[in-house]
């Protein structure tokens, strides 16, 4: 038993108590530390990353800085030791991490918990990770760590091999979701006529609880209710008219003719744009994606993203990915242009698929719409936006 990413962006000294006093001894997904262990600066460091990637390589888990271990009648405040300056180690902690971990480990968080004496007890919290194994890398120091009960120990031969193809495994299993679900929508949805923008982004870590998306404030993400949404223009936007009706794997929002979105149980969701044929100069009525229109469209999906982190408490590590399907014969409307010159393409290729993006817990979720803006851009073979 652990304290999940939910649980530690709650955490604050009453709650650090509650957890405490349940004596939790340490295992394979926990371990306490009065202050940083080792002789010297670059020590200090080596041992954090051995104890963050070790449990990163295992089951995930948490290493709290500025507790005693729990033993006897000791109680839960006195467990509690703190740390001086622990805004700036947590800080620099973070940094190391991201730094001196190859690969970093998605979803890896670093909170210090504000003590009545003005300390901080640092808690770092590494989930189960779908990457590993993760290797620390700090100057000469290359090695791979994992953790076996109360300890971190080097990863042998064979543990190395057993992660690298959990790990393949791991990103075989969203592919193949992804993948699945694209079929689905096409098959049984759309067909091989209307050109369609096809978004979709699912966790890369496993969530700690499962949506419960027979909610109201989920639902509301999807009809953009209560403010939710925000991102409306020109009619481009991702809000569904009709309550979402329950599927299999969650819940899905049709606005005829449009769109449909989908949230899952399991943290994914995703929305089909039906690309609007327009009368393009010299061409029969063509599918055109207009430039202006797409930036907005891509931040409502975004939205949609921030939206359901808030509304269900959980912030986890993100693949997202973007296609045109059905793409041969589309154009792309840039108003800057003037004439014929303005319907740029049309594309050649049966489907575009742009880069996957990866966005780590707490950033911002537009920097994908801004890639993907980008990316619609170059699949026409431009650069201007």
């Amino acid at each position: 038993m652990f304290l999940n990413s939910k649980e530690i962006g709650e955490l604050d000294e009453g709650k650090l108590i509650e957890f405490l006093e349940r004596k939790i001894q340490e295992f394979h997904c926990l371990d306490y530390k009065e202050q940083l262990s080792g002789n010297g600066e670059d020590n200090q460091k080596i041992s954090f990353l051995k104890q963050i990637t070790g449990f990163a390589n295992a089951a995930g888990g948490n290493l709290i800085i500025g507790v005693k271990e729990p033993r006897g009648d000791l109680k839960a405040t006195e467990q509690i030791v703190g740390v001086d300056n622990g805004v700036k180690l947590a800080k620099t902690l973070e940094s190391i991490a991201k730094d001196n971990v190859d690969p970093p480990i998605a979803g890896f968080l670093v909170l210090p918990v504000k003590l009545t004496n003005e300390k901080h007890v640092i808690v770092a919290h590494s989930p189960p990770s779908q990457a590993r194994p993760h290797m620390v890398s700090y100057k000469k120091h290359k090695s791979f760590y994992i953790r076996h009960s109360e300890s971190t120990s080097p990863m042998t031969t064979h543990e190395i091999k057993d992660s690298v193809i959990s790990s393949m495994s791991a990103q075989g299993r969203i592919n193949e979701y992804l993948n699945y679900q694209e079929h689905e929508l096409m098959a049984y949805e759309i067909g091989s006529k209307n050109s369609v923008l096809f978004m979709q982004a699912i966790p890369i870590i496993e969530m700690a609880t499962q949506w419960d998306v027979s909610t109201a404030d989920i639902q509301n993400v999807l009809c953009g209710h209560e403010g939710r949404n925000k991102k409306f223009h020109d009619g481009y936007d991702l809000r569904v008219l009709n309550p979402p009706i329950p599927t299999v794997n969650g819940i899905r929002g049709v606005d005829e003719g449009r769109h449909i979105s989908e949230v899952h149980r399991n943290g994914y969701f995703s929305s089909l744009f039906i690309t609007p044929k327009e009368n393009v100069p010299g061409q029969v009525p063509s599918p055109t994606l207009f430039g202006q229109n797409m930036k907005p469209l891509f931040e409502a999906f975004c939205s949609i993203g921030s939206e359901l982190a808030d509304t269900t408490g959980g912030d986890y590590p993100m693949l997202f990915r973007c296609k045109i399907l059905n793409a041969k014969g589309t154009f792309l409307y840039h108003p800057q242009r003037v004439g014929t010159r303005a319907f740029i393409g049309p594309l050649g290729k049966p489907e575009v698929r742009f880069p996957d993006q990866v966005r780590s817990v707490g950033e911002d979720f537009d920097g994908i719409a801004d890639e993907w803006h980008k990316n619609l851009y170059n699949a026409f073979g431009k650069w201007d936006r």
